[in-house]
């Protein structure tokens, strides 16, 4: 998913995230205890942070914005937090330097987290609303590298992740895509080269993405060798933090 594709995404993310949020009271199972209210108010607090960062060309980290009262018509804000979010990124070249939490630190990289950020909470609030539409595989499997190399790998060192150094292979099913993993004690390492891997994991990428955002279990996923290595990589994916409200 390229930068410009990726404004694409995220417009079409906002107004189906907004289309599906009319019952702002529904509960999102994905995080107990919040509601779509809460979601809507996460995903609109993130798209104005991104906002101040791309516009002022952040050279360091800043808060996030304190929202002490939610406004009456929350999806209106929400839509025009998304409104200036997309605009900004639009204006910006995507090699622009700015500050970002990994190793790309461009306009680019927000671009791509802002697409990816929306579509999984636009998923979410459909799923609350009972009726989930499709992740194009091209977002799924930037989905799928993002969890990896940005949350998992970095947030998980140090953590009791139990593995034994087994490599698990993550195949996409139509073949457009591949990773592998090694589970160790209390770390994963995502590993560059193509080795042989002790549990070979294959599905949809969309699939895939939902499984290691914590938003599918296994039975989504077509394992080949012990179970115990994908059963450690969900173990992983729960020790991950949930956002903030």
């Amino acid at each position: 998913m390229d930068a410009d594709a990726a404004l694409d995404v995220l417009r079409h993310a906002v107004d189906d995230l907004a289309d599906a949020s009319t019952d702002l009271d529904r509960l999102v199972t994905t995080y107990p205890g919040w509601t779509v209210a809460d979601l809507v108010v996460h995903t609109g607090r993130i798209h104005r942070w991104v906002t101040e960062i791309v516009a002022r060309r952040a050279t360091r980290r800043l808060p996030q914005p304190d929202l002490r009262q939610r406004p009456d018509d929350l999806l209106g804000w929400f839509r025009a937090g998304a409104a200036r979010v997309i605009d900004t990124l639009a204006a910006t070249s995507p090699t622009t330097q700015i500050w970002t939490f990994a190793g790309d630190p461009t306009a680019g990289f927000w671009r791509r987290r802002m697409a990816l950020e929306t579509t999984i909470h636009r998923w979410d609030a459909q799923r609350a609303a009972g009726n989930t539409a499709r992740i194009a595989d091209t977002v799924a499997v930037a989905g799928v590298s993002e969890a990896l190399e940005i949350y998992m790998e970095p947030r998980l060192r140090g953590a009791d992740v139990g593995g034994g150094g087994e490599i698990v292979s993550l195949r996409a099913a139509d073949g457009i895509a591949a990773w592998a993993v090694r589970l160790r004690p209390d770390a994963i390492d995502i590993l560059t080269d193509d080795p042989p891997a002790d549990v070979r994991v294959r599905a949809a990428p969309a699939d895939l993405w939902l499984f290691l955002m914590g938003r599918a279990g296994r039975e989504v996923l077509d394992v080949h060798g012990p179970l115990s290595g994908v059963e450690r990589l969900q173990r992983a994916v729960a020790l991950l933090p949930t956002p903030a409200g």
